[in-house]
């Protein structure tokens, strides 16, 4: 997809942070329709009107990406108001730190579904229309740095979710490709977004509310800075989209190291059998 102009795009997560950048960018480059998916309706209302300021016409939808329901609907609306839909960004994401072995089970259960199920939701609920539309699309997964490498930090339960996050979008990539569906999976590096109180929209059925809790913060570039690398990414194709180039030696490192174990294994089946 090398023109986003006259696009309609489904953005879930879209009322802050990577969410709101995307939406923001895709306005100007010229998209037709962008769908505000936002479980804080009140700042999918700020995305969207910041959207309509650009030109586009904006859809504000309140969506939980936990909730299959909510998605279907959200999948319904979105082709009621525009008919197609040609870029789908799975993009909601939670984290609260805690060492793996103090993680309570909703905190697992929390970003689990809305980082992994999430996903699943959104997928499941547009991909059956997108298949049966006319026009060509393209899905791009919000992962993270941390799906393809393992840093040391206490947000063990992100990494964990972002590494199965990572393995769905590269299979369904292969899945859709035949069916002339693209799929690229994302992962940023450290930005500037609201990930760190996203825990004060938790759903009660993961124990409600809670005030900023997460260690997501650095002196990180905001999220709009790298959108331009981003949709290049789309533009091409890509199955990962890297766009944050300061996290490669990390990521070369990560590898070594695994190489070298595998290298290991090598010798130890050569010696022994």
């Amino acid at each position: 997809m090398q023109d986003f102009a006259g696009r309609v795009a489904v953005i879930t997560g879209a009322g802050s942070g990577a969410g709101r950048a995307i939406a923001l960018a895709l306005a100007r480059e010229g998209a037709h329709g962008v769908v505000v998916a936002d479980i804080d309706e009140a700042a999918a209302r700020e995305t969207a009107s910041l959207v309509r300021l650009a030109g586009p016409h904006a859809l504000v939808v309140h969506a939980d990406v936990a909730d299959r329901d909510s998605m279907d609907d959200l999948a319904t609306r979105a082709y009621r108001e525009y008919g197609e839909v040609h870029l789908l960004f799975p993009n909601a994401g939670v984290a609260k730190p805690s060492p793996l072995v103090d993680a309570e089970r909703a905190d697992w259960d929390w970003v689990f579904a809305v980082n992994l199920h999430g996903v699943v939701n959104t997928v499941q609920a547009f991909v059956p229309r997108m298949l049966a539309q006319e026009r060509d699309a393209h899905i791009v997964v919000t992962a993270s740095m941390s799906g393809v490498l393992v840093r040391r930090n206490r947000n063990g339960v992100y990494t964990a979710v972002k590494h199965a996050v990572v393995a769905y979008s590269n299979v369904l990539r292969d899945e859709l490709e035949p069916e002339g569906v693209a799929v690229s999976c994302w992962c940023p590096g450290g930005m500037a977004t609201r990930i760190g109180d996203a825990a004060r929209v938790r759903q009660d059925e993961y124990g409600g509310p809670l005030t900023a809790t997460s260690n997501f913060a650095g002196d990180w570039e905001p999220a709009d800075a790298v959108m331009p690398r981003l949709l290049q990414g789309v533009r091409e194709n890509r199955r990962y989209i890297f766009t944050h180039p300061e996290t490669r030696p990390a990521l070369e490192r990560y590898y070594a190291e695994m190489f070298q174990d595998f290298d290991a294994g090598d010798r130890t089946a050569g010696e022994i059998g």
